[in-house]
């Protein structure tokens, strides 16, 4: 043992795949772009790890999980908007044994119902207008097939929730919904999407090269789907805002990056999560390649993208 740190996890490209990975859905690239170590280790690897509750910051004191809050509140806002009555919602989710019984499970059934109505209300004052038929969407992109459906589109744009605080891999798949919209030649379907969270609304404008920008975004899914790739969806939009929206330098973008990603003792870091940890533990991927793809991917996003 000379005390020097194991080598990488991944030290070389893995080898090339088929062009059958060159045809993708929508929904599969969101996934890629909200963490790209997760998606090549299980992906190409059958690499599973396990994750802490994605939303654990949101935990209440009562005796339900937050991730299983965040499932139940999800459901109830989805009926909701369908205008379905709560009350169902609710004795089925007991049924199911996701709630607590007896008074606890009441008072949360009770308050839940009531934040999850007015959060339906949000979404459908920002969603007013008449709804459009959702679209499938087939792109031929260089070497590329994407293809996914586009519902949920009203007079006044694209309306897409998560009953949550806003997370940049919201933005993310945001975007990348967005930029499909935007390649829609029928007039009638507005160029314009919104994203809807528990803390902040944002509005995605009208994109003239959208094939452009998907098709950068496909490249580094593809080479992302052979080696690691340094971009980290929180991490990066930290750098990518401070340089586009706080025109701050890069050695202080960097720094407020290098915090995003180490965390503090009063935040998680990025990097804590398992799937970043087994790939980068004992390196620093804050470099000239994460430089590089935050800026590409975020700028244009950050661009267009106005909170409201």
């Amino acid at each position: 043992m000379d005390g020097s740190p194991p080598p990488p996890f991944i030290s070389s490209a893995l080898t090339t795949l088929p062009d059958e990975w060159r045809n993708l859905d929508i929904d599969h690239l969101c996934g890629f772009l909200s963490n790209p170590a997760k998606f090549l280790l299980e992906k190409r690897l059958g690499v599973y790890l396990q994750e802490q509750e994605a939303i654990s910051e949101e935990k209440e004191n009562f005796d339900l999980n937050a991730l299983d809050k965040y499932l139940v509140g999800q459901n109830l806002v989805t009926k909701a908007l369908s205008g379905d009555d709560l009350k169902d919602v609710f004795l089925s989710e007991r049924a199911r044994g996701q709630l607590p019984h007896g008074n606890v499970g009441a008072v949360l059934c009770q308050e839940m119902a009531v934040d999850a109505e007015m959060f339906a209300d949000k979404t459908k004052f920002q969603g007013k207008g008449g709804r459009l038929d959702s679209l499938d969407v087939e792109l031929k992109i260089a070497a590329f097939n994407l293809f996914g459906k586009l519902s949920d589109i009203y007079d006044h744009g694209l309306l897409r929730f998560r009953y949550a605080n806003t997370k940049s891999k919201d933005l993310l798949s945001t975007w990348i919904y967005h930029l499909a919209l935007c390649t829609i030649k029928d007039g009638k379907y507005p160029k314009r999407s919104l994203f809807i969270g528990k803390d902040v609304v944002f509005e995605f404008d009208s994109v003239n090269n959208p094939i452009e920008l998907l098709d950068n975004i496909l490249n580094m899914y593809w080479k992302g789907l052979s080696e690691p790739i340094h971009f980290f969806s929180e991490t990066s939009c930290v750098y990518a805002q401070k340089i586009l929206k706080k025109n701050q330098t890069h050695q202080t973008a960097l720094a407020a990056a290098q915090q995003r990603w180490q965390g503090s003792d009063f935040s998680v870091g990025e990097s804590q999560n398992p799937y970043y940890d087994l790939l980068f533990r004992n390196i620093d991927p804050l470099d000239d390649a994460f430089k590089q793809l935050s800026e590409e991917i975020f700028h244009p996003l950050l661009s267009h993208c106005e909170k409201k």
